[in-house]
């Protein structure tokens, strides 16, 4: 009897110690849990604020590069620009250059051009004008190259009219007073009263037989 209620005792004692460490353990257990949930949400909280950190920091940097990079874009991009403007304003003045220079080359090429027709003109005005012919095509042919406002113009409007039936040559003058003089001077030495043909006969062979004066005595005289 004694040695049952032993083996009882002893079961009780066993259960209460199994159902104590049990007991124990239980806690140990939740107490571990709980540490590691406490541990787990200030590890996860410290690798948010690090990520998050490093993320800002990231970001920070990024958008610093990208400013550094967009500055430095702008800044050559507005060099380029200035470069190409500067190029385009040295082109601009070199193509005013070249066009001031085709002006000029054209205004003398039509100058030389009209200076040429002009002297032409007048070289055919002035052979047509001493051969003693009507020079009245080539007067106007030297008016329309010389422009009737020119000083030229304005000089041919003075040329007479008698250049429609041509000016006599020095020799074709000369000729005409040659007869003029004969004529002249046979009518000089018909005698005095004696106008008949016999008069004007012996006018005639006087003035063949004698000798007519010379310029020198006739200014003498």
């Amino acid at each position: 009897l004694l040695a049952r209620k032993l083996r009882e005792q002893e079961d009780v004692l066993s259960r209460h110690a199994n159902a104590a460490v049990q007991a124990k353990d239980e806690s140990i257990q939740s107490v571990v849990n709980a540490a590691a949930e406490a541990q787990n949400a200030e590890h996860e909280a410290e690798i948010k604020s690090t990520t998050e950190r490093i993320e800002r920091e990231a970001k920070a940097k990024f958008e610093a590069e990208l400013a550094t990079a967009l500055a430095e874009e702008k800044a050559k991009f507005a060099s380029d620009m200035e470069t190409r403007v500067a190029a385009m304003e040295q082109m601009a003045e070199r193509l005013k250059s070249m066009e001031q220079a085709l002006e000029v080359s054209r205004s003398f090429e039509s100058g030389s051009i009209a200076a040429h027709k002009v002297s032409a003109a007048g070289l055919a005005f002035t052979a047509k004008a001493e051969s003693s012919k009507s020079a009245v095509e080539e007067l106007a042919s030297l008016k329309a190259a010389a422009g009737e406002e020119s000083v030229i113009g304005s000089a041919l409007a003075k040329v007479p009219s008698s250049i429609k039936s041509g000016v006599p040559t020095l020799a074709e003058l000369q000729a005409k007073f040659e007869k003029a003089y004969s004529t002249g001077r046979q009518a000089a030495l018909v005698p005095e009263g004696r106008t008949g043909v016999g008069g004007q006969l012996f006018g005639m062979v006087f003035a063949k037989m004698t000798i007519p004066p010379s310029p020198e005595s006739i200014s003498e005289g």
